[in-house]
């Protein structure tokens, strides 16, 4: 059966697929990307072509999105025209009726859910028809769209129900996107409850998914913005004043009518909460008023799962706490509120679970798939679950699990040319600060291995308030792919290590943070595993920072710097922080310092890049995204000044109407890796002569 499952997956999403080329053959704008990366480069052009796999309840039916090739409904770079479809795979049937499939025209999923074993439940945007003339010319080039949630039925027979399509004209005009689930009903597997505004009210549905019709079942008011319910019940309320300032939390137990304040708590206080303390929603309990909440209480050095009341605000207890690294999400039952489990990242992310049976099935796989494997357990249904494995050695692929059989195959590739793709692993390293502390990072050495000729990519993470792990990246395998060892360190400011370490970057911008990064260099070189004539940096954001910060204090090791949406003066980046809000303002404080602080300024100004542009010596090359609502993009105008000023060789580079990101599209991402490639190419021993930029590309419609 399994044999047969994947041939039909194979025939059917894989058709189409269009190979790499063996030849490295020039971009459009003449720039040659080196080999071996071709392989790699061309994969950007991949859509995938397989999807949002889930099982339903009883694990019998797996449904899936796939493309085929057929009508023009997506066309890909080399021009294929692709033709999305749902699919629907009966696991216990034999001969031809394993695979049902539909097309699904121009429509684009958002997510797949199943809400019963008979009902297949899928979200999906699409144009909405304009019979204004004048709005139809308005919108020619990017025409409107709505999202909806339409009900299939097992075996894809008849047209699917859109759920409330009870012919409410004014509820479909006020509500472009209904595809909110607030709870499936086990009870009732006909109905599930969704939030719908009516009459200028959130408010919840009662709404068939057999038919599509939907009823009034709680009307809310004009300042209600959410709900909680327990098996259909609502429970809790979230309402915000008028003002916007507070937001009040009502709640009642079930079977009772009259709704209850139980608390009120000021936006600003739950922005800190989030800021300082890691606070957030984790999923519903099943006991009205009181939650799971992902959060750091008071004394705990690591981020952990806990019941919270509302009511009083306070922590009932601890459900789930590591005393080695964060625990980053919970997996709570939407039907029970019963707690399954919850993930972490040691040098993978991984998953624990309440289940001991389950939880030996899940450490067999990760065995199985190997320590540069993170295997996400992504659906589940009877006795079968569905992974999603990647890593720097699997770019992405679905696989079928049966725990009764202790059976694993795979479901599909997610990428057609996934497997073309050479990538090189990521190894895990540590080392000791020089004020003693214990760093730790990732190296990704390219074909050739480690040894004193290899050159090295120095390439610190953004946030700085996050962190790097074991997994796919595109930069690191790509520069991986042209000879470049790549290292990733931990640096001190790091999240997922507790809150000491994490707290131990504060105010250490440009001095022990860089400490540790420099520290981790030196280490590598020591060990004879990289040439210490030939490193750079590259980094973006708070890794761009790094990098220029490390061109200025160590211009002896660092030959030359790749900075993206960088951070260049810290007093003026304080000052826009500010203009945002005062809870916004306090975090960069607490973060990098108080520019009013006549003690603090002067601290400020001397590990600022754009202050230190006469202590570099290699080049420099900026890049930064004109309407950058992180960064200011005057933080690289700047310092593209202050290089100029300074002697410094350097290029800046601009995207018009860019973000924070490298390159706001498709093809400005490409331009901005080439611009890398071609600058490290020429730059790594420390003088620029070759190098001639692309410059990004103009939007093409406003």
């Amino acid at each position: 059966m399994f044999t047969r499952l994947i041939a039909a997956v194979s025939a059917g999403v894989f058709a189409g697929a269009v190979l790499a080329d063996d030849e490295t053959e020039p971009r459009p704008d003449g720039f040659v990307v080196p080999e071996p990366a071709q392989q790699l480069y061309d994969f950007l052009d991949d859509p995938a072509l397989f999807s949002q796999p889930t099982l339903s309840p009883n694990g019998r039916y797996l449904a899936y999105v796939g493309a085929l090739e057929g009508p023009d409904v997506e066309d890909d770079e080399d021009g294929e025209d692709l033709q999305r479809v749902l699919v629907i795979l009966d696991l216990e049937a034999t001969g031809d009726n394993t695979r049902r499939m539909m097309s699904l025209t121009d429509m684009r999923p958002t997510w797949l859910r199943w809400a019963s074993n008979e009902r297949l439940l899928m979200a999906a945007s699409f144009e909405i028809e304009l019979r204004n003339r004048r709005a139809r010319r308005y919108y020619r080039d990017n025409p409107p769209r709505a999202t909806r949630v339409l009900s299939f039925s097992s075996d894809l027979q008849g047209s699917p129900a859109i759920l409330f399509s009870n012919g409410n004209a004014r509820l479909q005009g006020s509500n472009r996107r209904l595809s909110s689930i607030t709870d499936y009903l086990p009870d009732e597997p006909d109905y599930v409850i969704m939030p719908a505004d009516y009459q200028g009210r959130n408010s919840l549905w009662r709404v068939n998914v057999v038919t599509g019709e939907s009823e009034i079942y709680e009307q809310g008011t004009r300042r209600t913005v959410s709900w909680h319910t327990v098996d259909g019940v609502p429970v809790m309320r979230f309402d915000v004043s008028r003002s916007g300032r507070r937001m009040y939390i009502y709640s009642r137990a079930s079977g009772e009518d009259e709704w209850v304040r139980t608390q009120t708590i000021r936006r600003r206080d739950i922005q800190e909460q989030q800021n300082q303390t890691d606070f957030e929603w984790a999923g519903q309990t099943g006991v009205p008023g009181e939650i799971y909440v992902r959060a750091q209480p008071g004394g705990s050095d690591f981020v952990g799962i806990h019941r919270y009341d509302l009511a009083s605000g306070t922590f009932l207890e601890t459900v789930a706490e590591r005393d080695d690294y964060d625990i980053d999400a919970a997996f709570v039952s939407d039907y029970t509120g019963a707690f399954l489990g919850y993930s972490f990242v040691a040098d993978r992310r991984e998953f624990h679970f309440s289940n001991s049976t389950f939880g030996a099935h899940y450490r067999g796989l990760l065995n199985f798939f190997g320590d540069q494997i993170e295997v996400y357990p992504w659906s589940f249904g009877g006795d079968r679950m569905i992974l999603r494995v990647a890593g720097p050695t699997e770019i992405g692929s679905y696989y079928l699990y049966d725990f009764e059989a202790t059976h694993i195959e795979l479901l599909s590739l997610i990428w057609p040319r996934a497997m073309e793709v050479q990538t090189f692993e990521m190894q895990p390293v540590s080392w000791t600060a020089r004020d003693g502390l214990a760093v730790s990072g990732y190296v990704t050495w390219p074909e050739a291995g480690s040894g004193p000729d290899t050159p090295l990519v120095v390439m610190p993470h953004g946030g700085p308030e996050v962190r790097d792990s074991i997994g796919f990246d595109f930069m690191s395998q790509y520069l991986a792919n042209q000879g470049y060892a790549v290292f990733q360190p931990n640096f001190r400011g790091s999240y997922g290590f507790g809150s000491e370490f994490m707290q131990a970057g504060h105010r250490q911008w440009g001095l022990a943070m860089q400490d540790d990064i420099e520290d981790g260099v030196r280490h590598l070189i020591e060990a004879g595993e990289v040439d210490p004539d030939r490193i750079c940096l590259v980094g973006f954001s708070y890794g761009g920072y790094a990098a220029l910060s490390g061109m200025a204090r160590s211009p002896d090791l660092y030959n030359c710097a790749v900075a993206g949406g960088s951070v260049t003066d810290l007093r003026r980046f304080l000052d826009f922080k500010e203009d945002i809000s005062d809870e916004v303002n306090e975090y960069w404080i607490d973060l990098i310092g108080d520019r009013r602080d006549s003690e603090q300024r002067p601290r400020l100004e001397a590990t600022s890049p754009v202050n230190q542009a006469g202590m570099m010596r290699g080049p420099v090359l900026l890049y930064h995204g004109e309407d950058d609502r992180a960064v200011p993009v005057r933080q690289s105008r700047d310092m593209a000044d202050a290089l100029e000023d300074a002697g410094v060789p350097h290029v800046y580079l601009e995207e018009p109407e860019g973000g924070h990101n490298w390159g706001g599209t498709d093809e400005n991402f490409r331009i901005a890796i080439e611009n890398i490639s071609s600058f490290l190419a020429d730059a790594m021993d420390g003088s620029l002569e070759t190098f001639e930029p692309v410059e990004p590309r103009e939007p093409e419609d406003d």
